[in-house]
């Protein structure tokens, strides 16, 4: 073995074990001090010995000249071993970020690099060459297949959380269910019988703006997507839609990747375009939702690939396309284009765009006679002609007036104006929540592509116009819309619909690039972190990543920096102005474009096609330190520049959750470490040194469940206490309440408090299991005495000990016992009990509040208003029972033995609205059977 290459699976040792570790700060005298868990030391021997012996095996199936460099990215992975470093951290505090969630994602990323480094190096040429001998057919099925699987997997994992379907989701649900059965667009009587319950828990408030000339109401949302719906929401339901808005968007993918494939004449280079942007976030996020963006993604595609006949190559000049286009594929064009408006009034303008292209490049063929080119023209202006018409006349008939305005009450409801482009150009692409690039920053390589095609010439020239022009008409629409990042949805959904068009760009660059081995080695870093923050976004705390709430700060950044404002470094197009964003674009641009200069100079730039086959290894090396360098130089300048405009650091014990008691696990992670002054500590020692507080006003977010002070917490499993300071001026008195899940329920405890003025009062109480939200309600005389509130760990169960639990949404105390957690949106905790919602499905688990359950637990199942069934479901047993209105019947359940919890499924077949039943109650909601526990 290489020298090189063992001190490369050496430093890949070491940063496993410190992988292995947990690091998070506190509050000091002086500031923030970090505090360090890790493995003992005999782990890292042995994690650098496993390596180097990974390293040898690996090395032994590798020809002497593929082995040359391929493991030099490995010695990025000492980036990870950097937080745990003394003084450096405190000076430089990006690199904390590296001791977080995200160094799982440093090492899928290093590790897809020596990975690409060896396949450029042996068989990816041949695959490449296998994939160009295939069929079209063969080709674009491969693709829908792995298109389908990656976003199908999304969208299952997506919908299957409390998130989805929402926003406007439910309304396009609404209104295909509205078509289906009752044959007309008319919503009121549709939202009028309240029975969404498979759209979510709650009613629904009708989307309506305008009433028609007919005196009924009609939805604010276009028709297009809830007609092509409406029969499969009406056989199949809300999975089916799901399922096929997947498979168009693998249609969408398949027909790009073609398209672009033939552009470019290069598999890769359409391979690599097809990654960057149907794999990206916002694309595979958003296949799976209920909304116009995907249907109209494909039909651009489609549109696309008529009108600029991709049938040749972009190497070829315009002069030799002589031959005009068969009628069928303008009649194609006119329909493609046909479809967007009634998909979305957003899309009209690019339609129009992509007409007119495919008509001037059909019509611009230099053999084609004028009759000739009057009647390829009017194929595709007749189907969009009288789709336009049918538009219009669609809006005059319904609210009096052919604009599509007339929906939202007039053009100025409708909150579209030049000067939101101020913010929404910029936000569109860069803004920290919404922006595209700051999910998928492979697509900026989209924007070179297109100036290296003008500079090409020819073809390439006319195409880069034809695109540019596509989405400039998508852009300006979208951000001139003063909601322009999109509403409660994935980022970029407004922009889905063009995504797709950036692949070729993207492809033609990437295909430029190839004798440039450092410039191709960014690219793929680009692309792989893209990959990464998708893989983020689907997979990591239900998709909660995607939950941005507009408040200027990115759930990503957060998740990647739990104790460090990461996020203060990135524009904000939202809650800031944009001079201020612009100029953390220009700081982070600069810092890049210097950054990837210095090191290709400093370390050597690499020539050649022969050569960029066997140098990657050093080329992802140098793109790694380029990308660490550029956020390092960000952070630095940052806030000398930004002065008091930069956002400031959250104190440590103004934070929601501590990462370290998350993981706390005493017994793999023996080594603990104070960092201010360096000396070691006990790992008991480590709960008592973190305290989470909160004053008024301390906590701004917005606040959807009103707890004390805005603290929602997120806790172990363990035992706590919970102080209250009096502010100076009042005395203490009242009732403080413990709640457990962002639903409200009953108190998980209880306490009376008094206490005088300036004093403090405490008490203390235990958590089961894990929970995401722990929140205090404080009685009306209470609270504004309050002037801090703390809470302070007593002992953390470790992780390997706690009681498994899915995420709790509400929880309870039931028969003075047992604590119930709710585990969705289903069941409704009230008092003693909680109410099962009608024609759905709970997860409900009981534990006790300090041990495991070992007796057997009954309970009362009291029918509603309605005859029923309801069924239970345990790990070990299930029951059914038929019940007759307001019928009662008992169950007894036992625990797992295992860890004393009872865990079980509660279904009800049917449901009954408590409004319709008794008079002046306001009470809207569908419920079944009510539950009580008796014993």
């Amino acid at each position: 073995m290489r020298v090189r290459s063992l001190g490369a699976w050496a430093v890949a040792g070491v940063s496993l074990w410190f992988s292995m570790g947990a690091l998070d700060v506190t509050a000091g005298p002086a500031g923030p001090v970090r505090v360090a868990m890790l493995p003992g030391f005999p782990e890292l021997g042995a994690a650098v010995v496993l390596a180097v012996l990974a390293g040898v095996a690996a090395e032994h199936r590798l020809s002497e000249t593929r082995r040359r460099d391929i493991f030099l990215p490995l010695y990025s992975l000492a980036v990870l071993a950097l937080p745990y470093l003394p003084w450096l951290p405190d000076w430089l505090p990006l690199l904390r970020v590296f001791a977080g969630p995200g160094r799982t994602l440093v090492w899928l990323i290093v590790c897809a690099q020596v990975v690409w480094a060896a396949v450029g190096a042996g068989r990816g040429p041949r695959v490449v060459a296998r994939v160009r001998s295939w069929g079209g057919a063969r080709s674009v099925a491969a693709v829908w297949i792995v298109s389908a699987i990656v976003s199908g997997s999304a969208a299952v994992v997506l919908t299957s959380t409390v998130l989805f379907p929402g926003g406007d989701e439910p309304h396009y649900l609404i209104l295909a269910q509205s078509i289906w059965r009752d044959g007309d667009l008319r919503i009121e009587n549709d939202y009028a019988r309240r029975d969404q319950t498979v759209l979510g828990p709650e009613p629904l408030e009708p989307h309506s703006l305008a009433r028609g000339i007919d005196g009924q109401m009609y939805s604010v949302h276009p028709i297009g997507l809830p007609l092509l719906i409406a029969p499969v929401m009406g056989l199949v339901g809300y999975p089916g839609v799901v399922a096929l808005l997947v498979a168009m968007a693998a249609a969408a993918s398949a027909a790009a990747w073609l398209w672009v494939r033939q552009l470019t004449g290069s598999v890769s280079a359409a391979t690599f375009g097809w990654g960057a942007t149907a794999l990206s976030l916002p694309f595979v996020c958003g296949s799976g939702l209920v909304y116009p963006e995907i249907p109209a993604a494909l039909l651009v595609v489609l549109a696309l690939a008529v009108g600029l006949r991709a049938g040749a190559a972009l190497t070829d000049h315009p002069d030799r396309e002589t031959d005009g286009p068969a009628r069928w594929r303008m009649v194609a064009l006119g329909v493609a284009v046909a479809g967007l408006p009634w998909l979305s009034s957003k899309y009209a303008p690019m339609s129009a765009a992509i007409m007119a292209i495919g008509i001037w490049r059909a019509c611009s063929a230099t053999r084609l006679p004028a009759a000739q080119r009057v009647m390829t023209a009017a194929c595709v202006l007749l189907p969009y002609g009288m789709s336009l018409a049918g538009w219009f006349a669609f809006f005059h008939l319904t609210w009096g007036s052919p604009w599509p305005s007339a929906a939202y009450g007039g053009a100025a409801q409708t909150q579209m104006a030049l000067s939101n482009l101020v913010r929404g150009l910029p936000g569109t692409f860069f803004d920290q929540e919404y922006g595209l690039l700051s999910y998928a920053p492979a697509l900026a390589i989209g924007a070179i592509g297109l100036l290296s095609m003008w500079r090409a010439g020819g073809r390439a020239r006319q195409t880069a116009v034809e695109l540019s022009l596509v989405l400039a008409a998508l852009l300006v629409t979208v951000a001139s819309h003063a909601m322009w990042w999109g509403g409660s949805s994935v980022p970029g959904r407004f922009m889905l619909a063009g995504l797709l068009v950036l692949a070729a760009p993207v492809a033609w660059e990437f295909r430029r690039a190839a004798p440039l081995v450092d410039r191709r080695a960014v690219y793929r870093l680009l692309l792989l972190v893209g990959l990464a923050a998708t893989l983020v976004a689907v997979g990591v705390s239900d998709g909660s990543i995607l939950a941005n709430r507009r408040d200027g700060v990115s759930r990503l950044l957060g998740w990647l920096s739990p104790d460090w404002h990461l996020w203060a470094f990135a524009p904000d197009f939202i809650m800031q102005g944009p001079r201020l964003g612009l100029l953390q674009v220009g700081i982070g641009l600069a810092a890049i474009l210097v950054a990837f200069w210095v090191f290709q100079v400093a370390m050597g730039r690499t020539r050649g096609v022969a050569v960029s086959r066997v140098g990657r290894g050093a080329a992802f090396l140098r793109a790694n330190l380029s990308a660490l360098s550029a956020s390092l130089v960000v952070t630095v300048i940052s806030p000398p520049v930004l002065g008091s405009a930069l956002k400031p650091d959250v104190r440590p014990e103004a934070r929601g959750r501590v990462a370290i008691l998350d993981s706390f696990d005493p017994d793999a992670r023996r080594v603990c470490l104070r960092y201010d002054p360096l000396s070691g500590v006990t790992a008991h020692e480590i709960p008592g040194m973190f305290v989470l507080s909160a004053r008024p006003g301390s906590r701004r977010a917005p606040q959807p469940t009103l707890v004390l002070f805005n603290a929602r917490l997120a806790l172990p499993s363990g035992r706590y206490r919970v102080e209250l300071q009096a502010s100076d001026s009042r005395r203490l008195s009242g009732q403080l309440n413990l709640q457990g899940g962002r639903q409200s329920g009953s108190a998980l405890d209880s306490w009376p408090v008094e206490a005088a003025p300036g004093e403090t009062w405490g008490g203390s109480f235990d958590l089961p299991v894990d929970l995401s939200f722990v929140g205090f309600l404080a009685s009306p005389d209470l609270s504004p005495a309050i002037a801090e509130l703390r809470v302070r760990p007593e002992r953390v169960v470790p992780m390997l000990s706690r009681t498994a639990a899915y995420e709790v949404i509400a929880s309870a105390v039931l028969g003075n016992r047992f604590v119930f957690l709710f585990h969705d949106g289903a069941a409704y905790p009230e008092g003693s009990g909680f109410w099962v919602r009608g024609g759905a499905e709970t997860q409900v688990s009981v534990v006790s509040r300090t041990g495991h359950v070992t007796q057997a637990v009954r309970l009362r199942i009291r029918n509603g208003e309605v005859r029923n069934t309801i069924r239970i479901a345990t790990p070990d047993e299930r029951t059914e029972m038929h019940l007759e209105p307001r019928g009662v019947r008992e169950v007894t359940l036992t625990p797992t033995p295992l860890d004393g919890t009872l865990r079980m499924i509660i279904g009800a077949e049917g449901g009954f609205v408590p409004a319709d039943w008794e008079p002046g109650n306001p009470d809207r909601r569908v419920l079944a059977a009510w539950v009580e526990v008796v014993g």
